[in-house]
């Protein structure tokens, strides 16, 4: 069942969790989700995995999102962990359904305002 951008957030409350955009690096540096990592999975699949051992470990449960619902490069990735023995799922909505309903960002402040969940709500500001 593919994750909502609400579970990706209940999940991510676990520090055995990481939320991994597989866009290209100069993709990442342009916008990516608050507190995701990178790891772009190009045309070197078995490269794509060993950097993803090294990094994470196969004790990691590593979310994978692409740019939107239309790229399959994170349900790609999640697919290809999985089949390697990693713990994962893919976060369809992307990037594009994240920064849409206006939540954190590497990016300053979005333009519109949209309520931020409370779960990701720095402690200590109102």
């Amino acid at each position: 069942m593919p994750l909502t951008k609400e579970q990706v957030v209940e999940k991510m409350k676990d520090p055995a969790v990481v939320l991994l955009n597989v866009l290209h690096e100069k993709d990442f540096e342009k916008l990516h989700i608050k507190d995701s990592q990178s790891l772009a999975l190009g045309p070197n699949i078995r490269a794509f995995e060993s950097a993803a051992q090294k990094k994470f470990g196969k004790q990691t449960f590593l979310i994978t999102y692409g740019a939107d619902k239309d790229s399959p490069l994170g349900l790609n990735a999640a697919k290809l962990l999985v089949g390697n023995g990693f713990q994962a799922d893919n976060y369809p909505g992307g990037l594009k359904d994240w920064s849409q309903a206006g939540w954190p960002t590497n990016q300053s402040e979005p333009a519109v305002p949209h309520p931020v969940p409370p779960q990701l709500k720095r402690k200590g500001k109102k």
